[in-house]
């Protein structure tokens, strides 16, 4: 699976009465804008998003090898809002509630059918908030983690053969707009 997006979180017992673990529903998602239905990029017709929650590694990158076991969803084409205001999201819904540990952190992983041209309503430090001139110094949620975009090396060499190495690459001052239930 190759996905294009990912934003981490964190879950901090202390927010949710000192418990254990929660119970993780569904992700609302704030879409900017999505591709032609036909006629795109990658010529897929009505091409769909996936989402999936996997676990990060210590220093807050995540972690596509700790993919949680009933951690997917999917959203079909017609059913992807988007709003040029974002206050119209898109509900991703896990077959199974998701029992996740707390004091962990996490990241969503976004998947675009084709890496197709989808856009999230993000937050980035010094651009004006939406439909004002004040300037935002960024996302004001606790516990947003970073952002990272997906992108892949392809090592050769003529001894050892073709590698495949994935890399997260952050990006500054930015998070997506989204909402856990």
């Amino acid at each position: 699976m190759a996905f294009n997006i990912a934003q981490t979180f964190y879950i901090d017992k202390s927010t949710v009465r000192n418990s254990e673990q929660i119970t993780l529903t569904s992700i609302d998602m704030f879409f900017k804008a999505k591709p032609l239905r036909s006629g795109n990029a990658s010529g897929i017709v009505a091409p769909g998003v996936s989402i999936f929650i996997c676990e990060s590694r210590d220093n807050d990158v995540p972690d596509t090898s700790r993919v949680l076991e009933t951690g997917y969803s999917r959203v079909e084409y017609d059913e992807i809002v988007a709003s040029s205001d974002s206050s119209i999201s898109t509900k991703f819904r896990f077959n199974k509630p998701l029992i996740i540990s707390t004091n962990k952190s996490y990241a969503i992983l976004v998947a675009y059918d084709g890496s197709e041209d989808y856009s999230i309503w993000t937050c980035k430090e010094g651009e004006l908030v939406l439909g004002t001139n004040t300037v935002t110094s960024g996302a004001t949620a606790k516990n947003l983690g970073k952002v990272y975009e997906y992108t892949s090396l392809v090592n050769s060499s003529e001894n050892v053969g073709t590698t495949i190495q994935e890399l997260w690459k952050p990006l500054s001052d930015v998070d997506l707009k989204f909402t856990i239930f």
